[in-house]
C-alpha cells in the first residue's frame, strides 16, 4: 500500500513538472511574440532589423532551454523510475528469500522433530528404526546446504586459495552424497581422473546447488559428464525437468530470484544457489551457460579454461 501511494505522488509530481514547463515555455513565447508586435506599432523608424534579430534570437534561446531542459527533466524521470523499479524488485527478492529461509528452516527441523517424538515414544523394529534415521540424515544434509550457502554468499568477496585437485574425484563423490538422497536418479560419465587448480570447498558448494537444482525439478534421471577439450573442461549437468523459458534464463543466476510466486510455490530453495554456483564458476575464470536438453529438460554447462595443471 505504501509504495502504490509513493508511485501515484511521484505521478502527480512528474505530471505537474512537466505542464509547468510547458506552460512556461507558451508563456515566453506569447511575451516575445508581443514585444516583438509592440515594437512594430510603435515607430516604424525606430523598428529596424536589429529589432527582428532579436526577437528571432530570444524565440530560438527560448525553444531551445526548453528542449534543453525537457531532455534533461525526462532523463532524470527516466533514471528516477528505474532506480525505483530496482528497488522495489529488490525489496521483493528480499522478502521472497525470508519467505524461503523460513520454510527451509522450519520444515526439516519438523520433520526431525516428529521422527524424534517417534522414536522416543514408541517402540519401533529395527527397519522403521532405519528409515526414521534415514530421514534425518536427508532433512540434516538439507539444512547443511542451506546454510552453506549463506555463508558463501557473504563470503564471495573474500580471496580464496586454490590446489591442484582431482576433479572427476571431487565430482563423483558429490554424486556419491546425491545419491543416499535421491536413490538411482544420478549417473557420471567422462573423464576418471583430471587434475585442475580450484577450491575444493567453494567448487564443490556450486556443484551441490547445480545437482541439487536439477533433482529437486525433475522427476527422472539426472546425467553429470565430465569431458576434457582442446581449450577448456566441460562439466554438464542435464535434467528431464519442464526446462527453462529462454526469458528467464539470466533471471536465474540473479541472487535471491526464483520462477514463480513464493506465496504459491511448492518447490524449496531460496533463489541463492544458481546464483553462488554462477559466481563460483566465475571465480575459476569459469562460464556457466543453460541449454535445452533434448527431448525434454535443462542442461547446466560449466566452461573452465585450461592451464598446464589440467592433466
Amino acid at each position: 500500500m505504501k509504495n502504490a501511494s509513493v508511485k501515484y505522488l511521484t505521478i502527480i509530481i512528474i505530471t505537474y513538472m512537466l505542464a509547468a514547463l510547458a506552460w512556461w515555455t507558451l508563456l515566453l513565447l506569447k511575451f516575445n511574440t508581443a514585444s516583438h508586435t509592440l515594437a512594430q506599432t510603435a515607430e516604424a523608424s525606430v523598428y529596424t532589423q536589429e529589432a527582428i534579430a532579436d526577437y528571432d534570437k530570444n524565440k530560438k534561446m527560448i525553444l531551445g532551454e526548453g528542449i534543453v531542459f525537457a531532455v534533461a527533466l525526462v532523463t532524470g524521470i527516466f533514471l528516477l523510475y528505474r532506480s525505483y523499479k530496482r528497488e522495489l524488485e529488490t525489496t521483493q527478492k528480499q522478502n521472497n528469500f525470508l519467505m524461503s529461509v523460513t520454510h527451509e528452516l522450519k520444515t526439516p527441523l519438523s520433520v526431525m522433530k516428529l521422527s524424534n517424538e517417534t522414536m522416543r515414544t514408541r517402540t519401533l523394529d529395527d527397519n522403521l528404526q532405519k528409515k526414521l534415521l534415514h530421514i534425518d540424515q536427508k532433512e540434516i544434509t538439507r539444512l547443511e546446504v542451506l546454510i552453506n550457502n549463506l555463508l558463501l554468499s557473504s563470503k564471495l568477496d573474500q580471496s580464496h586459495t586454490s590446489s591442484v585437485e582431482n576433479l572427476a574425484s571431487l565430482l563423483k563423490a558429490r554424486c556419491e552424497i546425491f545419491d543416499s538422497r535421491y536413490p538411482n536418479r544420478i549417473t557420471y560419465s567422462g573423464q576418471e581422473s583430471l587434475d585442475y587448480p580450484l577450491d575444493k570447498n567453494l567448487f564443490s558448494t556450486a556443484i551441490d546447488n547445480l545437482l541439487d537444482n536439477a533433482l529437486r525439478y525433475s522427476e527422472g534421471s539426472v546425467h553429470l559428464r565430465l569431458k576434457n577439450l582442446d581449450a577448456a573442461i566441460e562439466i554438464s549437468i542435464s535434467d528431464d525437468g519442464n526446462g527453462i523459458p529462454p526469458n528467464e534464463r539470466k533471471k536465474i543466476f540473479e541472487k535471491f530470484y526464483r520462477i514463480g510466486d513464493e506465496n504459491t510455490r511448492t518447490t524449496q530453495g531460496t533463489g541463492l544457489g544458481l546464483f553462488l554456483a554462477k559466481s563460483v564458476v566465475e571465480a575459476h575464470k569459469g562460464s556457466i551457460e543453460i541449454s535445452d536438453n533434448v527431448p525434454m529438460g535443462t542442461v547446466f554447462t560449466i566452461r573452465l579454461k585450461k592451464d598446464k595443471h589440467a592433466t
